[in-house]
C-alpha cells in the first residue's frame, strides 16, 4: 500500500490560518482544510492528522527565501509579476509582506521543520497559480472549490472559506512539486539566498 502525505498552509492573523491535508492512497485522494488561530495550533492540527506518519513535503503561502537587495526583491517575484502581467499586484516585494504572511509562515516553517527534519518545504502562490492554470482571476467562491477539486481529482471535501481553498492548493503544488509534475523551479533564480527554515524550493507548473 503506497501512501503519501502533504501539508498545506495559507499563514494569516486571529483564527484565520488555513490548514490543509493532502492524502494519496493507491491513486485515491483525499483533502481534509480547517482554520486555527495560531502556530502553534497549525503544528498540532498537522501532527493529530497525520496520526503516526510523517509528511513527505509541505506548501506554504509565504517567503521561505529571503533576498537582500533593494526592497527585498527577488528573482521569483519579478519573473511572475512579469509573466502573468493582469495580477501582478498580487506579487509584491517581501519588505511591503503583512506580519501575519510574512512572519508567522516563517515560523510554521521552522517549527514543522523541527518536528519533521525530512519534510520538503515548498513555496507556493494561490492567487498567481489559479490564474496561471484556469486563465481566471482569484474571486472567492466562484468556481474556485469545483476547479480545485477537479485538479486534485478528489471527489469531495470541506473548503469552507478562501484561506482553507488557500491551504488545500498549497497542499496540492506541494505534491505536485515534490513529484515534479511541475518543472520549474522559481527558488533557483536565487544564488545566495537566506533561508531561514532550511532548504526549499518554489515550484511552478510554466
Amino acid at each position: 500500500m503506497s501512501v503519501a502525505n502533504y501539508l498545506g498552509f495559507d499563514p494569516g492573523g486571529d483564527e484565520r490560518t488555513g490548514v490543509a491535508l493532502l492524502t494519496i492512497e493507491d491513486g485515491s485522494v483525499r483533502c481534509t482544510t480547517d482554520c486555527v488561530d495560531s502556530v502553534d495550533a497549525a503544528l498540532k492540527w498537522s501532527s493529530d492528522k497525520l496520526s503516526n506518519n510523517s509528511p513527505d513535503a509541505a506548501g506554504f503561502d509565504t517567503y521561505l527565501f529571503w533576498e537582500t537587495v533593494k526592497c527585498g526583491w527577488r528573482p521569483a517575484d519579478c519573473w511572475l509579476r512579469t509573466k502573468y502581467f493582469k495580477v501582478r499586484d498580487s506579487v509584491f516585494c517581501s519588505n511591503s509582506a503583512r506580519g501575519a504572511m510574512a512572519i508567522q509562515g516563517m515560523a510554521l516553517a521552522i517549527r514543522l521543520k523541527e518536528r519533521w527534519p525530512l519534510v520538503g518545504l515548498i513555496e507556493t502562490h494561490p492567487k498567481v497559480l489559479y490564474y496561471a492554470l484556469s486563465g481566471h482571476k482569484y474571486k472567492w467562491p466562484g468556481n474556485m472549490r469545483k476547479w480545485l477539486l477537479d485538479q486534485m481529482d478528489c471527489t469531495s471535501t470541506e473548503i469552507s472559506n478562501d484561506h482553507c481553498w488557500d491551504a488545500a492548493i498549497s497542499a496540492w503544488a506541494a505534491f505536485k512539486g515534490h513529484t515534479r509534475c511541475w518543472p520549474h523551479n522559481l527558488r533557483a533564480g536565487s544564488k545566495a539566498p537566506i533561508e531561514p527554515a532550511g532548504s526549499c524550493a518554489y515550484w511552478w507548473p510554466e
